[in-house]
């Protein structure tokens, strides 16, 4: 999506949002073949980071994180009930946060906090202090916190990498109809149940947005209330029980207000030039190696392509020369011929492009003689169900397979995803047909998704190598 962006374009990622979606959007256990820690949230993380840096080239890349401290933060000192009803978050997430930020140090990705506040006033104080010492700067906020609506403005947009979606001052306009400073009126009108944040019952944003549309402001509102008061039931603009709510919710309006509001005087030694990415002064070893630790093979060679350092990791051959033959194992030798066996090599590749219906049709012919076939889907996120189906493809024998398009930049040049998908479905359900994949249940997931169910599974070699190294 994003190319062409300016050189003077900051880039600030929303660290723990990005941490959590990246979290939950992986739901198979992953870890790694040489530490064994958790790297679900680690490899989608990265991800993420790898299309921003391939298909956005920020000039500028910044991190905003939230500090623990024990005093809490300004909020939850003003409302103690603030966020008071979120769970502990899961034990194997801070083995990979601490991961994400050796990753990030590696890359020069400077990471910024406060203590006695969070990351969203993090980013408003650097979006602030930008506004004010480089006002050329274009910022985009790697989010989707509603909250960071609040500092949109012709310059400064939230982005979804996942997605590849923009949320700008256009965007606040054609979904809400307001503007960036109603923002916070907005969201003080529906609270936030997830952050405890009190509202007025029975507003969500649909509501909000037409009564601050219609209004201006919440001040608007209670002038409105006060002024119809002499007004018959029936001629009154704000009637009934949204009037009543809108009444009792008075005197805790102020408190919503004070906690959605961004705080801009963060404590934040922010520099610009430190921002700069400059890929050359990354760790690129450093970088694929930690890959390769952690079993990210395919987001090891796409580093070392994006990032110009060595992807192959170290020969075998001269490991297997000074490894002693395998013993049998406590499982009776099962696994024994699999471990005296030299590490297989990888065969010559032929794969290609399918772009059009003959091929296509071809292709199924071949896939029904085979009996066999593996399948991968390339799509525009992480969350299975939801995502956009960029391609898919499928390989009929060992080193042979075929790349399907279906979204692109040139979506002239191929077909478009109801013929592939048209094609596809009677093979993908015919039990008959074995299906082999990698992490095959996000493409299970990824097809269901699309209408299209698959059947005869037969083989994921992601669990399989979770066996093995058991």
């Amino acid at each position: 999506m994003a190319a062409d962006t300016p050189p003077q374009t900051l880039y600030i990622i929303d660290g723990y949002a990005q941490f959590f979606r990246a979290y939950h959007a992986i739901r198979t256990p992953m870890s790694s073949p040489v530490t064994n820690e958790p790297t679900h949230m680690t490899y989608g993380f990265v991800g993420m980071l790898l299309k921003l840096l391939r298909e956005y080239g920020p000039g500028h890349l910044a991190v905003a994180m939230d500090v623990s401290s024990d005093r809490g933060t300004f909020r939850s000192q003003l409302y103690p009930e603030y966020k008071a009803n979120r769970d502990a978050p899961p034990s194997d997430l801070k083995p990979q946060v601490e991961r994400c930020l050796e990753l990030m140090g590696s890359m020069n990705i400077p990471i910024y906090g406060a203590e006695g506040f969070e990351a969203d006033d993090v980013i408003a104080t650097i979006v602030s202090r930008v506004r004010r010492e480089h006002p050329e700067v274009e910022i985009k906020i790697v989010s989707k916190d509603k909250d960071l609506q609040q500092l949109l403005d012709e310059k400064t947009a939230l982005v979804d990498v996942h997605k590849d979606t923009v949320n700008d001052v256009a965007a606040l306009d054609a979904t809400a109809g307001i503007r960036p400073d109603q923002v916070v009126d907005m969201l003080t009108l529906m609270g936030d149940t997830a952050d405890n944040v009190p509202g007025v019952v029975g507003i969500g944003p649909k509501t909000a947005g037409q009564l601050i549309a219609e209004y201006d402001s919440i001040e608007g509102i209670y002038d409105q209330i006060d002024a119809q008061a002499e007004l018959p039931k029936s001629k009154q603009p704000i009637k009934g029980k949204r009037l009543e709510n809108l009444i009792a919710a008075k005197e805790t309006i102020p408190l919503g207000r004070e906690l959605i509001t961004l705080r801009h005087d963060c404590d934040v030694d922010f520099d610009l030039a430190a921002t700069e990415v400059v890929v050359p002064e990354m760790d690129v070893d450093a970088l694929v190696e930690a890959m390769r630790v952690l079993g990210f093979n395919r987001l090891r060679d796409e580093m070392a392509t994006l990032l110009g350092g060595e992807s192959t990791a170290a020969p075998a051959a001269s490991a297997a020369s000074t490894s002693p033959a395998a013993e049998p194992t406590a499982l009776g030798g099962l696994f024994a011929s699999v471990e005296a066996t030299d590490p297989a090599q990888p065969v010559a590749g032929d794969y290609t492009i399918l772009r059009t219906e003959a091929e296509l049709a071809e292709l199924i012919t071949q896939i029904r003689a085979a009996g066999t076939i593996a399948v991968d889907t390339e799509t525009d996120g992480l969350c299975a169900p939801v995502v956009g189906l960029a391609g898919i493809s499928i390989a009929t024998e060992p080193g042979a397979g075929v790349y399907i398009p279906t979204r692109s930049p040139d979506q002239a040049n191929h077909l478009d995803e109801a013929t592939v998908l048209g094609a596809l479905r009677p093979v993908l359900a015919d039990p008959s047909i074995k299906k082999i994949g990698h992490n095959l249940k996000f493409d299970l997931n990824v097809l269901r998704g699309h209408d299209a169910p698959v059947a005869g599974i037969h083989g994921d070699t992601m669990i399989e190598s979770y066996v093995i190294d058991a």
